[in-house]
């Protein structure tokens, strides 16, 4: 297999529209005789979230998504988990008290809290499909709330 760039976009980019960025990097990657492929994990979280079935229908699912990505900052403690941060009683009850104090309501909290649950697992599945694919040189979207 030749070497190639694999692109990826993570959660919580916009399920509606493609990264214009990777949609601009790839052709240029691949003029440069650099076989560039596209991932768009931000889709996989979403269809991971719908299969399971905890956040209502899928359709449920896809608002409460939205919902979040819309929010940005918000929507990055789903993903501090370790190895990136490790979680606390005292942190999440912080994170907790600020969000209800701007009006965020105990069901956004109860659907964040769900989404953090099953973050490491989606990140672990993440880091081996992309060791499976064995690209030379992987690079990632980064934006707010993403």
């Amino acid at each position: 297999m030749p070497a190639h760039a694999l692109l990826v976009t993570m959660p919580w980019d916009n399920p509606f529209k493609p990264s214009i960025q990777l949609g601009i990097l790839k052709p240029v990657l691949e003029r440069a005789g650099i076989e560039a492929r596209v991932r768009h994990l931000h889709l996989d979280f979403l269809r991971l979230l719908a299969e399971d079935g905890s956040f209502g229908t899928p359709k449920e699912t896809f608002d409460i998504y939205r919902n979040l990505e819309q929010r940005n900052n918000d929507s990055e403690w789903i993903f501090a988990v370790p190895p990136f941060r490790t979680p606390t009683a005292r942190g999440d009850a912080a994170f907790a008290d600020f969000h209800l104090k701007r009006g965020i309501d105990q069901d956004a909290l109860k659907q964040m809290k769900k989404m953090r649950v099953r973050a490491p697992a989606f990140l672990d599945a993440c880091v081996a499909s992309i060791a499976q694919d064995a690209p030379a040189l992987v690079g990632f979207t980064s934006t707010f709330g993403q």
